[in-house]
Order: C-alpha cells, then sequence, then structure tokens
C-alpha cells in the first residue's frame, strides 16, 4: 500500500508548476585514480581520468521536480563568469527555464569534488556567501511578482550562499500568501523568523536543533 502512495505522489507531480527561488550552484566532479603518496606531503596524487558538471542546490531540486514529470522556473543569482555560461548550458540541457541575475561582485558557487575509486578525497568551495545586494533582490522579487500567478507553488531552496536574505525571503512569502500559493521552505542558516508564515519548512535533524 505504501509503494503505491507514493506511486500516486510521484504521478501527480506532472500536474504541478513550481516556482524555485534559492542558491544554485556548478557541481564540478574530478575523478581520477591514486598509486601513490605525493614526496611533497603526506596526500594522495589523484591521477585525472574524467570530469563531470551539472546544476547543484537549487538546480538539483529543480532537476529532481523535472525528472518527476513537474515543471520547473529557477530564479537565483550568479557571477558573471565562465561558470555562469557553464550552468545556464546545463539547465538548458535538462529543460529546466530559469531567470539567473548576474552579481559582478561574486562568483557562481562552485563545489569541485575529487573522487577516486568512489572515495571523495578533497572537496574545493569557490563562493561567497553575503546577503546579496538590494539590486539583485529587486530584480529577483520582480521575477517573483511577474510569475507567481502562473504557478502552484513556491520554492525556497536555501543553502546559505546569499541569495535568500531576510528580507527577500520574508517579501516571497507575504506576496505568496497574498495570492494564496503555499510556500515550502528548505531552510538552512539560523534566520528562521524569515520563514514566518511559510506553508511549510522541512529542516533536517541538525537545522531543527538550533531553532
Amino acid at each position: 500500500m505504501q509503494s503505491i502512495a507514493l506511486h500516486n505522489i510521484a504521478k501527480s507531480f506532472k500536474n504541478y508548476k513550481i516556482l524555485i527561488v534559492g542558491d544554485i550552484m556548478l557541481d564540478n566532479f574530478i575523478y581520477g585514480h591514486v598509486e601513490r603518496i605525493s614526496p611533497e606531503g603526506p596526500i594522495p596524487i589523484l591521477k585525472y581520468s574524467h570530469q563531470k558538471v551539472m546544476a547543484g542546490g537549487a538546480g538539483n531540486v529543480a532537476a529532481n521536480i523535472i525528472s518527476l514529470g513537474g515543471k520547473a522556473h529557477l530564479l537565483s543569482c550568479v557571477g558573471q563568469d565562465s561558470n555562469a555560461e557553464v550552468l545556464k548550458e546545463q539547465l538548458k540541457v535538462q529543460n529546466i527555464s530559469s531567470f539567473l541575475a548576474i552579481d559582478k561582485s561574486r562568483p557562481t558557487t562552485e563545489k569541485t569534488r575529487y573522487i577516486a575509486k568512489g572515495q571523495q578525497l578533497l572537496r574545493l568551495d569557490n563562493e561567497l556567501s553575503t546577503p546579496i545586494s538590494m539590486d539583485i533582490e529587486r530584480q529577483l522579487y520582480e521575477e517573483v511578482q511577474k510569475n507567481i500567478k502562473d504557478f502552484d507553488v513556491i520554492l525556497l531552496s536555501d543553502y546559505a550562499k546569499g541569495v535568500l536574505s531576510s528580507s527577500l525571503s520574508s517579501r516571497i512569502i507575504a506576496l505568496a500568501n497574498q495570492h494564496d500559493k503555499p510556500v515550502l521552505v528548505d531552510p538552512k542558516g539560523s534566520h528562521w523568523e524569515s520563514y514566518k508564515n511559510a506553508t511549510l519548512i522541512t529542516p533536517n535533524v541538525h537545522e531543527a536543533a538550533v531553532i
């Protein structure tokens, strides 16, 4: 019975249009194999094999919705750099429509993982997690205003990389309440007051413990 219920829930996704606002990032996976330890220090030498990139963070959330048959439109912020162009191409490949505000003062968030035999050796993060500027917030909020009537659900996908500032989160939730649209929040960080009046908040155990 449980499997039937889960199947019905998944099947119903094709009827929903979901507007996602949150932190997009480029997930970069570098694969190789280790044969020896570096003579320069006690670290493994990874011999390069191949590389894989994909949209991560809120981009992965959108991809999951698409894979279940739903429709997703993603609003986020990127830098003015080559990683932003790679992300745009990845979203296009996955049929994810998007509006990505460009902030020249910050890099596109990138997570690079170095992997050998299924084991992650190192993760390198390139990011600036300070809150977005008022200009970027204005652009994203105006996009929400423009699109909100066309969507069934608003999803705030917060990875604490600065896109979902307290101000923007509160304003989007207030706007969604005015339009009688449910708001789902995948939270991060400690600014819980900005999620007030959301329909549903889905913290993990660690996030719930800091409330």
